[in-house]
């Protein structure tokens, strides 16, 4: 119930527009404070023109490609400071959507079928300065949704970035940030791209899918920083890391490599976290470290078609723990060593249904130590096949309360 009937205006047409009654400093610039209903009590967001629009604080709203005229330069459109609101889907031709150095925008759709969609050699949006996205959908038929240029910095939620044509959905230039949640990516190629020094790229509860082999998150910078919290990621190596300065996190993440693809490839990065959630690839191991990394922590996370395989340096730590993994052909191992000289590597409290628990030749143990404590193996198999290329016995290993297949293994005896 409206306590206070002012609130209420209608037209002679019919609708009614409700003003919701907000105090000084609660609501953030450019942000709407009116609904427009139909008689039914449907809202109705066609009927956004004329005199009902007059309370709303849009600088300008779009419903058609002509209404976009005004902010022509050259072949494309540049948006100034202010707020933009897209109440029909815009088809721009080859032209792009510009929001320029120095300027912030609000850019607001209503609803992701709200289409801006463009045949753009670079992208449909391309953001130098700073953009608020609210339930936009954004599409490259010709190259990228979106590119974040230098020192852009865009805060999108719930919107839709589509590429059906190019390389890939977005690109991340020098220093860009993009946070983005509950937004929903589709590519036909590959995913986000992050190439500069001091990218930061967050997304939480996003869906990305994808075809492309460069992959779904990939980088081939330095000093970047990726956070996923609650994604999910289908297609080829859906995570593919290479940045020597880089950090990497994943929380609550469901991966899922195609294509004889690793869910997580790390080529070279400086911190990686993985923290719950499902890793899964068909044929190979789900998570594969290919370069140097400082350190490598996985926990909590269900690991799917095998384990993680060892073929590169890791400068600090191996540390995995309260993890389960299941077997498959051709990543028949929990934790397997190939190549690299790892420091140090912790096991500790994990259930591996794998073949064969951990893979190690004996020659190549971690110099400061493979401590393995408290671990499930349950190959099926029958006891045996819990440590392959060592034993508890062997230099510099510490094995204590593990069990094989219902049988409590040998340990490493207490140094005196």
């Amino acid at each position: 119930m409206v306590a206070n009937s002012n609130l209420i205006t209608k037209s002679p047409s019919g609708p009614v527009l409700l003003t919701l009654p907000i105090e000084p400093g609660n609501i953030e610039p450019g942000a709407d404070n009116q609904l427009l209903f139909t008689r039914s009590g449907v809202v109705d967001w066609s009927n956004l023109r004329g005199t009902d629009l007059a309370g709303l604080p849009w600088n300008a709203i779009f419903t058609s490609a002509s209404d976009l005229a005004p902010f022509a330069v050259g072949s494309n459109f540049e948006l100034p400071t202010g707020s933009y609101a897209f109440a029909s889907t815009l088809a721009l031709g080859t032209s792009g959507l510009i929001v320029p150095a120095g300027a912030t925008v609000l850019l607001k759709g209503f609803g992701t079928d709200k289409l801006i969609t463009s045949a753009h050699a670079t992208a449909t949006l391309q953001v130098s300065g700073n953009a608020r996205i609210e339930t936009l959908a954004v599409e490259g038929t010709n190259s990228e949704a979106i590119r974040v240029n230098t020192s852009g910095n865009i805060r999108s939620d719930r919107c839709r970035w589509v590429n059906t044509g190019g390389t890939r959905i977005a690109t991340l230039n020098g220093a860009a940030t993009w946070r983005d949640i509950l937004g929903v990516f589709s590519s036909s190629s590959s995913g986000v791209r992050l190439t500069s020094s001091g990218n930061l790229l967050s997304l939480a509860g996003v869906d990305l899918t994808f075809i492309g082999v460069e992959g779904g998150i990939f980088n081939s910078s330095t000093g970047s920083t990726v956070l996923l919290d609650r994604v999910n990621i289908l297609g080829r190596t859906p995570i593919n890391f290479n940045d020597s300065t880089g950090i990497l996190t994943l929380q609550n993440c469901s991966i899922q490599g195609t294509g004889g693809q690793p869910a997580v490839r790390l080529q070279t990065g400086t911190r990686v976290l993985i923290q719950g959630g499902t890793l899964d690839a068909s044929g190979v191991y789900p998570i594969q470290v290919q370069g140097p990394v400082t350190s490598l922590n996985v926990a909590n996370t269900r690991l799917i078609n095998g384990g993680i395989l060892i073929g590169g340096n890791i400068a600090d730590a191996l540390l995995v723990s309260g993890c389960s993994a299941g077997n498959s052909a051709g990543a028949n191992s929990f934790i397997e060593y190939s190549s690299g000289t790892v420091r140090a590597a912790s096991v500790n409290g994990n259930r591996a249904g794998t073949t064969v628990g951990i893979t190690w030749a004996a020659a190549n143990i971690p110099a400061n130590g493979l401590m393995i404590v408290g671990n499930l193996f349950d190959s099926g198999l029958g006891t045996g096949f819990a440590f392959n290329g060592f034993t508890e016995a062997s230099a510099r290993v510490n094995a204590k309360a593990n069990i094989d297949t219902g049988t409590l293994m040998s340990e490493t005896p207490i140094v005196p």
